[in-house]
């Protein structure tokens, strides 16, 4: 996950706690993805788009060119 999307969701959210809570998920999830050992599955990544009003390829950058 791009450095300036995790800034948006802390800004957006203030912990990613509130981010799990969001998503219905746990803040180890949100931690793999701001560590890049995971990434947000596409239902997630859309939900976090929406609530940013970004594109959630954005989100998931690695399937912009698939």
């Amino acid at each position: 996950m791009h450095e300036e999307i995790k800034e948006k969701l802390l800004n957006h959210f203030g912990k990613k706690t509130e981010i799990a809570r969001f998503l219905g998920t746990n803040r180890q999830t949100i931690n793999h993805w701001f560590n890049g050992s995971g990434k947000p599955d596409v239902r997630s990544a859309m939900k976090l788009a929406k609530a940013l009003d970004i594109d959630w390829l954005d989100i998931r950058h690695d399937l912009r060119d698939v």
